[in-house]
């Protein structure tokens, strides 16, 4: 199971942070100290097995709720199996969760799994056995360091068994329980104690043991003083029940004489309780029925229907409603009509107020007004003239130039010509001109519009458009006058029907309408009710007969005459059935006894009680004397000097005996599993242990630099030096011991590797190494990490510059968060 991804949502110092892993069984990271290294430890071991418990004292369950306070806390990992599987593990806690240990899902390929599914692949394993065997830190080397040598030994012959170092704590805890509470030589061990006092508790007992006889024999005759005097009570228990069951017999006689009594009283009816109660249920219907028939006759009087021919005209009426809606709605849309016809005339007369005037024209008098129309001729100014007086000058002025005074005269000449024709074309032109104002004047004056601008055409136009509308609107107006007769005609006839004065307002029309419509609606109820009574009252008088009919047949089966004397019969039932009750009830109440007083006479019953009570007296004076005897002997007893504490000796010896019993089933419990626990390390680490002396042979060979270069177990474990010679583990160096069991530790690793694939986490665990020792640190890694992917944390640069791959490097300070 290789770790692909870490991902940090908050925890400790880091926030938002992912770390995606190389492609390669070793990834390292560095940074130094405070930098966050054993942090991202913790936060693998925490997502895999949650996170700090305040209930679990564990080194392992750090607490690493974020710096900053922020939530959620926590974050996944993202794992690939052999078969290319992705697996994510999120955990996740927030404040408010009940569980300390945070809520984790799984996705399998990107899909929600249970929990179970990627656990039962790494054999369910919890934290500390992950944290005992796949992480390597300054936990781990603290918990060597503050091993003895024989300890440290112990811990590296058993690390064949998974958890060894819990098991040998437990296996010494019991040790040191059982030694706590017995030692051959102690004084101080409870059970050492408890065997003191056993002795002194039987020597004791002996010294009381006379005094014990003495005390025996008059143990013995109190008994049987006692198991008289038991005799004896006994007898007065069985003489006082007698006397208690005669005289219940004597108080059960006046039952005995009432129950006889009784039986004397007993008769047998003959009633058919199920026929009476047909006969009963028939009873009640009919007159349930009869009163109901009576209702209903009274019902039918208080009916009062309208006159059939007034029904029939008021329905032609109502039924005329929706012709008076539709004069209403077309009354309306006219009147809505002529308005906007109004309005389209106002606004054609306010364009042109001329059309008031022309609204009675014809096509005639349009002809005649084309016939009136002046043609419109343009002005003129004689411009001709003009030219031709300036032209004059202008020559007349050129000739002077040129021919002086011959000259001058000719220009003068054709000067005055030129005057002469421009004068009488001016004067042609203003009488054309007045001729023109008075045409106009005179169709202005008859028509009562200007010429200028007039377009005949489009005008007669506009004449005939507002000639349309006007007559639009009185076919307008003709619509709404004969809607009003109609409704005057329909006002009318209904106030003939209805015998009142009636107004023509649609309104009250359609009012006066909907109340006779409602008036015919319930005529049309109550005659429908009529009916229904009808009806009714011949199914019911039917329903009667037959009922009666049953009834006389059950009157006639039972023999009775009528209900009442099927009444008196019930009652006479019902009695012997109370009497047949109490006779039941004295029977039960005298049970056994019944039999007895049978047999016995009241007198008899008398003496017989009298005679036991005589025997019951003597009896008590019997009981009296044998107690006086149980008395006296009880006094001896109390005379015995100290006879108590032969009893109180042997409770102390009892007490003192059980809780040595006790304390060395607790002393044989503790020794027997601290037995059990070691031989159990023994049974593991001998199946194991050998299997595992391969691999732990070349590990231990890499750390030592060939040193050391073989690992032989037999009866005891021994190593091989490079020379030759072969040395007993207990005298190894304390460096070579730790070697050593990081080793073995490895091998174990890699022995479970088929079941339990996970990284290696190391923090900074060769802190301790001397440079020459880290030199063989790569060739170990290359080693371990054929099986397993290895993460290394450390703040040693040699180490990364000497393993010369990617490195992950860790900052200081808020650098992470």
């Amino acid at each position: 199971m290789r770790l692909k991804k870490i991902k940090i949502v908050n925890f400790g110092k880091f926030s938002n942070q992912t770390f995606d892993l190389a492609d390669k069984n070793i990834d390292i990271f560095f940074g130094e100290n405070e930098a966050g290294k054993s942090t991202l430890v913790a936060f693998i071991k925490q997502v895999l097995f949650g996170f700090y418990l305040k209930n679990i004292a564990s080194s392992f369950f750090e607490n690493y709720i974020p710096l900053a306070n922020v939530s959620p806390m926590g974050g996944s990992l993202i794992f690939e199996d052999e078969a290319g599987n992705t697996f994510e593990l999120e955990r996740l806690y927030a404040k408010g969760n009940k569980s300390k240990k945070g809520n984790l899902t799984v996705k399998k390929n990107d899909e929600r799994v249970p929990v179970e599914t990627f656990f039962d692949q790494i054999q369910n394993i919890n934290g500390n056995f992950y944290a005992d065997s796949f992480i390597f830190n300054q936990e781990t080397m603290r918990q060597i360091l503050g091993l003895s040598q024989a300890d440290l030994l112990e811990r590296i012959y058993f690390l064949g068994m998974p958890q060894s170092n819990r098991l040998l704590e437990l296996r010494d805890l019991f040790d040191k329980q059982a030694k706590d509470q017995f030692k051959k030589t102690g004084k101080k061990p409870i059970v050492n104690q408890l065997l003191a006092k056993v002795d002194e508790d039987q020597a004791t007992l002996a010294d009381k043991q006379v005094e014990f006889t003495n005390y025996q024999e008059n143990q013995t005759k109190l008994v049987e003083q006692q198991n008289q005097l038991k005799q004896l009570r006994t007898k007065a228990t069985s003489l006082q029940q007698q006397i208690e069951d005669l005289t219940k017999l004597e108080q059960q006689l006046e039952n005995y004489r009432q129950l006889k009594e009784l039986k004397k009283q007993e008769q047998v009816i003959a009633f058919d309780h199920e026929n009476y109660q047909k006969g009963q249920n028939l009873e009640a219907e009919i007159k349930s029925l009869e009163l109901n028939q009576a209702a209903s006759q009274q019902d039918l009087k208080q009916i009062d229907l309208l006159d059939v021919e007034f029904v029939n005209s008021a329905k032609s009426y109502v039924q005329k409603r929706p012709e008076l809606l539709h004069w209403q709605s077309q009354r309306h849309f006219l009147e809505q009509k002529d308005k906007q016809l109004e309005q389209n005339l106002q606004g054609q007369l306010n364009f042109n107020p001329a059309l008031e005037k022309m609204a009675n024209y014809t096509q005639a008098d349009f002809e005649q007004m084309k016939q009136d129309l002046p043609e419109v001729i343009p002005a003129s100014n004689n411009k001709n003239g003009q030219m031709l007086l300036y032209g004059s000058i202008a020559l007349a002025v050129v000739l002077g130039i040129l021919l002086k005074l011959v000259g001058l005269g000719i220009g003068l000449v054709l000067i005055a010509a030129a005057f002469i024709y421009w004068k009488n074309q001016q004067l042609a032109i203003d009488k054309q001109q007045k001729l023109q104002a008075q045409k106009l004047a005179n169709f202005k004056s008859k028509y009562g519009i200007e010429v200028a601008d007039l377009d005949l055409g489009q005008l007669q136009l506009q004449v005939s458009q507002y000639q349309a509308k006007l007559q639009e609107r009185v076919d307008n107006q003709a619509e709404l006058d004969l809607i009003d007769q109609n409704v005057d005609h329909f006002a009318g006839d209904l106030a003939i029907l209805l015998d009142q004065q009636l107004s023509s307002d649609i309104e009250a029309l359609l009012a006066i309408l909907d109340s006779l419509a409602k008036k015919l609606a319930e005529n049309q109820y109550q005659q429908e009710r009529q009916e229904s009574l009808n009806n009714t009252m011949k199914i019911t008088a039917q329903k009667l007969k037959e009922l009666k009919l049953q009834l006389d047949v059950i009157f006639a089966h039972d023999q009775v005459a009528s209900f009442e004397d099927y009444k008196a019969r019930y009652q006479a039932y019902l009695d012997q059935t109370a009497l047949k009750a109490k006779i039941s009830a004295l029977s039960e109440v005298l049970a056994d006894d019944l039999d007895k007083l049978d047999t016995y006479q009241e007198a008899d019953l008398k003496a017989e009680v009298e005679k036991l009570e005589a025997e019951k007296r003597q009896l008590e004076e019997e009981i009296n004397l044998a107690q006086t005897a149980v008395a006296q002997i009880e006094v001896k007893q109390e005379n015995i000097a100290n006879s108590k504490d032969i009893f109180l000796s042997k409770q102390n010896l009892a007490n003192s005996q059980s809780e040595l019993a006790q304390a060395s089933q607790e002393y044989l419990a503790n020794l027997l599993a601290a037995r059990l626990i070691d031989r159990a390390l023994e049974l593991a680490s001998n199946e194991r242990f050998p299997k595992m002396l391969q691999s732990a042979k070349e590990y231990f060979k890499i750390l030592t630099g060939e040193r050391y270069l073989d690992i032989l177990f037999k009866n005891k474990l021994e190593v091989v030096r490079c020379d030759g010679k072969k040395v007993k583990v207990e005298f190894l160096s304390r460096a070579t011991a730790e070697q050593l069991y990081f080793a073995v530790k490895l091998a174990f690793i890699e022995q479970i590797a088929d079941k339990i694939n996970l990284p290696i986490l190391i923090d900074d665990s060769f802190v301790n190494f001397d440079d020459r020792r880290i030199g063989y640190i790569e060739k170990l890694l290359k080693k371990i990490s054929k099986h397993n992917q290895v993460l290394i944390f450390t703040a040693q640069r040699k180490l990364t510059r000497q393993l010369d791959l990617e490195t992950v490097i860790l900052m200081k300070g808020s650098t992470n968060v």
